[in-house]
């Protein structure tokens, strides 16, 4: 048993934009923020609200904000968009145990950075080391990142991958993030290598893009059932990080769940237990050359003891070491 299961016999936790897999917990609430929308002037109403700071955003909550007083803990995901949100459940339940566990990095101004949360009670918790000891005077604690697209065991997972025939070598689907340009160099770099390589870029809302790079954009991310089509069907995954980013994020979790091989380019991932060279492909240490190579070589297994650490199961259980 979980410790967290044992803390939830009594005890109620709410996680705001967490993983809908720890829904099927008893004495777990998992939510978004806000309530759903299904007109545009209703979206383009609650951005507005989202920007002006005088403006009362609770009318925009989720069900979760009818009973505040009904949890003993409350975590909030990726700092949410501002101290609102921690505020309003503060106030009306004095005395939660509150976290905000950031997901990415944060600098100065940001404003889910914690110097925003002043005179709030808040355990800050990051994917990210770095980050950790750069607001360290924040208490900001470390704790790695976890996967939770996939529902059943690690057993279900493996049974639905070996129905798929591998057919292509590199898969990448993400978010822009001025990764743009590079991952259209790797592309070309990797057909020059003799390599088949689907490098799907999602351009980000709003921004102008030069018609040379349209080829390489879409204009929506894909569903994470056709995403993780993908993966089943390639040896290997890529992930681009973005500058200043130690922690490791979505792909190494795909790589290893899904297990497949890993190209990267955040030499960071050697200090994590599941690394081993023989699946893991450095960018910038090791010639690109090599790639084929690489590719080629067996998946080396790694124990599930290790790959359970990166459930959502054992980072909620983190918390109450």
């Amino acid at each position: 048993m979980y410790k967290f299961e044992e803390y939830c016999r009594n005890h109620r936790i709410l996680i705001l934009d967490g993983s809908k897999r720890l829904r099927k917990y008893p004495n777990i609430t998992v939510d978004h923020i806000y309530r759903p929308l299904t007109k545009k002037w209703e979206r383009d109403l609650r951005k507005l609200y989202e920007h002006t700071s005088f403006l009362d955003r609770s009318r925009w909550y989720g069900a979760w904000a009818q009973n505040c007083t009904g949890y003993d803990m409350v975590i909030f995901i990726n700092g949410i968009r501002g101290r609102d949100v921690v505020k309003y459940v503060q106030e009306r339940n004095p005395g939660i145990r509150t976290i905000i566990y950031y997901e990415t990095t944060i600098d100065d101004s940001d404003r889910k950075a914690p110097h925003f949360y002043k005179g709030l009670n808040i355990e800050y918790v990051s994917f990210d080391k770095d980050d950790c000891e750069y607001w360290r005077e924040y208490g900001m604690v470390y704790s790695h990142f976890y996967y939770d697209y996939y529902t059943g065991t690690l057993a279900d997972l493996r049974a639905k991958q070996e129905k798929f025939k591998v057919n292509n070598d590199i898969y990448f689907c993400a978010y822009d993030k001025n990764r743009l340009n590079k991952i259209i160099e790797l592309g070309q770099s990797f057909e020059k290598l003799g390599l088949r390589s689907n490098l799907i870029v999602v351009r980000t809302p709003h921004k102008h893009y030069d018609r040379r790079y349209e080829p390489y954009l879409t204009e929506l991310r894909l569903p994470y059932t056709q995403l993780a089509e993908g993966i089943y069907r390639s040896k290997a995954v890529l992930d681009i990080v973005e500058s200043g980013q130690r922690g490791i994020t979505l792909r190494p979790m795909e790589a290893i769940f899904f297990r497949k091989k890993l190209i990267t380019n955040n030499p960071n991932v050697k200090a994590y237990d599941f690394y081993r060279p023989e699946n893991i492909f450095i960018l910038g240490e090791q010639p690109i050359e090599r790639l084929p190579v690489f590719l080629n070589l067996p998946y080396v297994e790694i124990p599930k003891e290790i790959v359970t650490q990166y459930t959502a199961e054992a980072w909620l259980d983190r918390f109450f070491d």
